[in-house]
């Protein structure tokens, strides 16, 4: 989500070089009833019959069709011009929206606008992380003022959105201050931190994760520690990732005293590499009857299954083995095997690697 920041709305009768030196907005969509009060849009400009019946009207007007009936604008129109990166601002960018065909949610967003700020242009455009599913609907867009105004603004280190089902929750409750919020994969773990500089009548944080399309669950809670006026700095550690992920989702559930709640924005982290088991074999090559070793990196604890494959295709050897969490080794009989190429294959639940073993007589 991103806002375009403008001091003025577009006027049709000047230039786009013109109006970005009066900070005017580059374009705007506006309702007839605004772009009727704004009495910008008269003479050559005016309003049409067909922008009164539609209630929405485009400055600079919509260019026409390139492509055929199914093409794309032939140009930028209305407030879809583009803005000068000046005035562009990231409202957030990791906003994640579990899978939910047909189910409509609510999307809150704190923004803080600049004293000589007039008018803004709203964009909200939907990045899958699966590249699947991409499409989405806007039921009601509205602003209003924070009654709390002062204290958020106190307080906000970064704009942020949440999603909710509650449109009267708006962030974290204000008796957190949260001044950070991150992680990071170290080895098959994630490390979470977060700094909170005030914290008044908080109860626990609940630490919450998903996958991609899939919703929020607890996999943890922190007790508050309380304070006021100095940094608490709190840890998690997730020890459980969830295997076959290109990334997973973190936020905060903030929960006080008195039963509110409210979320932090949401972290996300690449975890892909956990996918790899990091398979070795030495020595290799071998003489035949002779012991290869195999090292590999599990990122959990569980069993598995190593097979011995010919260029064939055929298993040759199959065996169950317990598997640690972290690094692993095992030890490849070859007796009995001729001299030649064999695929070792690792299986451990979710994830699979094999790698070749020369066998020379």
């Amino acid at each position: 989500m991103t806002i375009c920041e403008g001091r003025g709305l577009y006027d049709p009768f000047l230039s786009a070089t013109a109006n970005d030196a009066a900070g005017n907005l580059p374009g705007v969509t506006l309702s007839y009833t605004q772009a009727n009060t704004a009495g910008l849009y008269t003479g050559i400009h005016a309003i049409t019959t067909d922008e009164q019946t539609a209630d929405v009207m485009h400055r600079p007007v919509h260019p026409g069709i390139s492509g055929g009936n199914r093409g794309n604008p032939s140009s930028p129109y209305g407030a879809a011009v583009s803005c000068n990166p000046a005035n562009l601002k990231v409202i957030n960018s990791d906003v994640f929206l579990p899978e939910a065909p047909d189910n409509w949610q609510a999307m809150q967003c704190i923004y803080k606008v600049p004293d000589d700020v007039t008018h803004v242009n709203l964009c909200l455009e939907n990045i899958s992380a699966t590249r699947v599913g991409n499409d989405f609907g806007i039921d009601v867009l509205s602003f209003r003022q924070c009654t709390n105004g002062a204290a958020i603004g106190a307080t906000l280190d970064r704009i942020s959105c949440e999603l909710g089902t509650d449109a009267t929750v708006l962030g974290i409750p204000l008796s957190t201050q949260l001044v950070h919020f991150d992680g990071k994969l170290k080895g098959n773990n994630v490390l979470l931190n977060w700094i909170v500089n005030v914290e008044t009548n908080v109860r626990v944080y609940e630490v919450q994760r998903a996958v991609s399309g899939g919703k929020f669950q607890t996999i943890g809670k922190v007790a508050a520690r309380g304070g006021q006026g100095q940094p608490i700095v709190y840890d998690f550690v997730d020890r459980d990732l969830p295997l076959g992920q290109q990334f997973v989702y973190y936020r905060l559930n903030v929960v006080n005293y008195d039963g509110t709640h409210g979320f932090s924005p949401i972290v996300d982290i690449k975890i892909e590499s956990i996918n790899q088991l990091q398979l070795t074999l030495s020595p290799n090559p071998i003489k035949t009857g002779e012991v290869s070793q195999l090292i590999f990196d599990a990122p959990q604890a569980g069993s598995g299954t190593i097979s011995v494959i010919n260029l064939l295709g055929a298993i040759i050897k199959r065996q169950n083995m317990t598997i640690n969490k972290g690094k692993n080794s095992i030890n490849i009989d070859t007796q009995g095997l001729k001299a030649g190429v064999y695929l070792i294959k690792l299986h451990t639940g979710q994830l699979q690697e094999a790698k070749r073993l020369v066998i020379v007589d």
